[in-house]
Formats: structure tokens, sequence, C-alpha cells
């Protein structure tokens, strides 16, 4: 039994009761259907995501899209086409300035510099009424880090101005016509990167080179997985493929930004002043070094929560961080060959000179690396790391893709569209949309316009034919009696009682997941 999933479904023949919104704030206006996973295999709870569930710690819930307020869409990204934003490269950039130089000047601490730009994790967890909050929006607005202190603040209405009176200023005499005309600079940019191409390309018709040499030349090196770095959880390099994607514009990939970021050997000669290493730690069952880090975990979940959620200190117990964060209803699993892991659940752990700074929850299913929450040292808030640990997570789906090619996805929880804060996920691109009545994922893009007219939104306007519940409600598997059986032969044996219940159930959790799970049933 222990191979197999086990649920047990929460039906009410009254209908489910609206909560409280961690979206809006409404009291009971968000609606959703839940069950409390006992046992889940990593491809029951992948196939349950692609209609729409997802888990905090055991309990599984999914929202009644038509009748809660804040309709939640299942939101992923394909990691092996992802792109980096203008503002999610200069995380990266902040991040290895400080890891190289220890330099925090242009590194903001207010909550304006990033709203309404790219949000913080992706993570989505609910836990006592709460939402995963990124990291700019949760920014405490206390002071600005690495503000110039010997800066002065002019009153310009003191100091008239009156065009040629003032002091040095010469009349314009317009371009001097001995110097080349003016560019922008990406314009120059771009003609100094084809020039490169050309040379590069007519220097190998002359002197073939191997693939590897081609990307050294191309400035796209495979990502370096010396000591410091650290990433334990990959022992083999990614595809070339997978390095040199979103390069083909000329765009330098994500790998890019991120190879350098803990440089081994210039901290060894001084000059690098902070290192970064991460660690997967498996949680569920927990391994020797997730109980040995636990204590340091859990101080930092809670110093996390009282000082960006405000939340109070007897709230931020050791059995609700357990619960919420530790328990995990998934099956481990072995992984591929050449993996150091398996599937299902781990703490992604982020060190910086050997303190954890921030512990990034997430699963690790058959196609999919979904994210569950991530919590920091507010300390580091500077470092905009929400953004931070979910590039790292892309990048993370993008390397274990060299072990299993059908590892593309990358899982982000809810697409929030009517709350303005939840937007931010969509920036990570190229994002898809799950639609609610088709099950089948549509580009972003094609999605606000209709997301803009209604927050509930049929997404996928192709004709679907879904498989209806009467052609295998009979072949539900239940677990009853300790023993299973499909549905059709229970009626025989007991009635149609849980009819009802079982019917609801089939219609939520999809004709896949429906035949391969144990729904337990008790009178």
């Amino acid at each position: 039994m222990t191979s197999r999933s086990i649920t047990e479904y929460f039906y009410s023949p009254d209908g489910v009761e609206g909560h409280r919104c961690g979206y809006c704030g409404s009291k009971d206006t968000s609606v959703s259907n839940g069950m409390w996973a006992h046992t889940l295999t990593c491809q029951d709870y992948e196939n349950l995501i692609d209609r729409g569930w997802r888990r905090s710690g055991k309990y599984c819930y999914k929202p009644v899209m038509h009748s809660t307020c804040c309709p939640m869409y299942a939101i992923r990204c394909e990691a092996l086409k992802f792109t980096l934003s203008k503002s999610q490269k200069s995380v990266l950039k902040k991040m290895r300035r400080y890891l190289v130089s220890g330099d925090v000047a242009g590194c903001p601490n207010e909550r304006e510099k990033q709203k309404g730009k790219d949000g913080g994790h992706c993570g989505e967890a609910k836990g006592k009424g709460k939402t995963t909050a990124t990291a700019d929006e949760t920014t405490a607005a206390s002071g600005t880090v690495g503000a110039n202190p010997s800066s002065t603040t002019i009153d310009h209405n003191s100091v008239p101005v009156v065009g040629s009176q003032r002091k040095g200023i010469r009349a314009s005499v317009g371009a001097d016509p001995n110097k080349p005309p003016c560019r922008k600079a990406k314009v120059a940019r771009r003609e100094r990167r084809e020039a490169k191409k050309k040379e590069k390309s007519s220097q190998s018709s002359d002197d073939p080179k191997d693939c590897s040499s081609a990307s050294s030349g191309l400035g796209l090196q495979r990502p370096n997985m010396d000591a410091t770095c650290s990433l334990k959880e990959v022992a083999s390099e990614p595809p070339l493929h997978s390095v040199l994607a979103g390069s083909a514009d000329g765009r330098k990939p994500l790998e890019a930004f991120l190879d350098p970021h803990t440089p081994a050997q210039e901290k060894g000669a001084g000059g690098g002043t902070h290192t970064l290493a991460m660690t997967l730690v498996q949680s569920s069952p927990p391994s020797p070094e997730f109980k040995a880090t636990f204590s340091e975990s859990y101080a930092l979940y809670k110093k996390y929560q009282m000082a960006i959620h405000n939340d109070e200190e007897g709230d931020c117990t050791e059995k609700q961080f357990r619960r919420f964060l530790c328990d995990s209803p998934l099956i481990h699993a072995k992984g591929p060959p050449g993996w150091p892991c398996g599937y299902g659940s781990y703490h992604h752990h982020y060190r910086v000179d050997g303190k954890l700074v921030m512990v990034g929850v997430v699963d690790i299913l058959p196609t999919c690396l979904s994210s569950v929450y991530v919590f920091y040292d507010p300390d580091f808030m500077f470092l905009s790391l929400g953004v931070y640990s979910a590039l790292r997570e892309i990048e993370l789906t993008r390397k274990m893709h060299a072990g299993n090619p059908d590892f593309i996805h990358y899982c982000m929880g809810y697409y929030v569209h009517s709350c303005q804060k939840m937007r931010y996920k969509g920036n990570y691109s190229p994002s898809l949309l799950l639609c609610p009545e088709t099950y089948v994922f549509v580009p972003i893009e094609a999605c606000r316009p209709k997301l803009d007219r209604s927050k509930y939104s049929r997404l996928n306007e192709s004709a679907v034919e879904l498989e209806g519940i009467d052609s295998y409600i009979d072949k539900v598997l239940v677990l009853f009696s300790r023993q299973a059986m499909p549905y059709g032969i229970f009626k025989q044996l007991v009635g149609t009682d849980f009819e009802a219940k079982v019917r609801e159930y089939a219609g939520f959790v999809g004709p896949r997941v429906a035949q391969s799970m144990l729904l337990f049933l008790s009178f």
C-alpha cells in the first residue's frame, strides 16, 4: 500500500463554505475544494497540478474558479526557453557585485523600487490563510541600503536660472562635423556583436573547431561545478543546447549571468569577498543533513515570518513549521541515472559564507520542478532574494533536464490576475496558464486580454472534449476496510451512499488520477 496514493476527500453536501481570501482580504469569498493526502506518488501529484491542484504540507486544494473571489490559475514556465528581463538581470548583477566585492551600492531597500516590476519568488502555499509574498513587495521601508551619506539635497526653487545667464554656459554651435554622428549605445553594441560573429565565422571556416571551443568563442561557457559553487544537487553538466538557449538573438542565457557568481579562485586569491553555496536537502523522509540543519532552518523561518509577514512569535511554532513546510505526502522515488537526487520533496539551502540565508521549498516531479515556498534572512533583503531564488530554480530545472529529457517545466503555483501584486509571476517568460475548463496550458500573452475583461475566463478557445464522469466513475479506485477496489464493485457491496462524494471527487481530480489514487471511504 505504501507505493499507492491514498487521499481523503472533504465533501460537504451543502456545498463548500467560503473562507478568508489572502489576496483581496474578503472574509468569506475564497472558495476551494480540498483533500488530505496521506501518501502521494510524484506522478499522481504532477497530474493533480495539471488539473489545477496545489499542496500545502499534506493538504491539497483546488479553487472553485467560477465562484471564488480571486480566481487562481496554475502557471508554469518553459525553463529551456526562459529569457531574462532587464530587472531580472539587474538582480543577478547585484548578487554578483555583492559576492565578488561586497558592494551593496545600488541595492535598494524600498518597496517602491520594484513595485510593478518583476516580483519575488514564484512558490505558492496556503498556510493559516497566508500566501507567498515576494521579496520586493515585502521590503520594509526602513531606509535605503547603499545610499550616499555625503549627498546633498538642493532646493531648486531657491536657485533662479535664466537661460544663458547661468555661468559657464556657452551658446550651442551644433554637432562637430569632424566627429562621427552620435549613435545609441545599443546600436553600437549590436554592430560590434555582428562584426565579431562575422570574424569568428570566417576563422572557423579556415580552422574548424569542436562545439566546446565554439561555445568558448561566443563567451558562453558551460556551468562551473567547482567546490565553491557547491551545487551538490546536480552532478552533471547541462547539454550545450541548454546553455545556449536564448542566445540565438544575441542575448546571453541565464547561465552566463549565474556561473561567475561564486568564483572560487578569486576568493582564494583575495579577489572575492563572499562565497555562495547551494545544497538540495531531502526533507521527506528527512535525511540526516535535514535533521542536522532543522534548528537552523526553523530559526530562519521564524525570523522571516515575524519580520516580513508580521506574525506573532506564538504563531511561528515548530509544529506549524513542520506541518506547513516539512511534512510532505510525496513518496520518494529514485531519480534517473546521473541525478544525485531522486523525485520528492526538498529544501534548497542557500549559504553565504557558511551562513544559511535562504531556503526554497521545492518538489521534484517527473517532468517539472514545483516551487512551494521560500523564506530568507530579512537582513539580506537588499539582494532581492525572492527573485534570485526563482532564477536559481529555473537554472536547476535546466540542468536536471540533462538526466531527464522530459524535465522541462518550472511550476510557479498560482497566477492571480485580479491581484496586482501576484501578476509578477507572468514576468518569467515564457509562461503558460492552465485553462480551468479544458485543462490545457495557454501562453500568458493570449490570456491577459481575456483576464482584463473578466477575472474568470476560459483561456483555451479550441474545442476540447473532456471525458464525462459517467464514463469512468465506476473505475474510480476506493479504499474501504483496508481493501482497494473499483467504485463499481464497492457499490455492489455497500450501496450508493457515497455516490455524490465520489462523483464530485472524480470530477475535480479527473479520470487519470481517479483511476490511479485510492479514495479513502468510511462510514
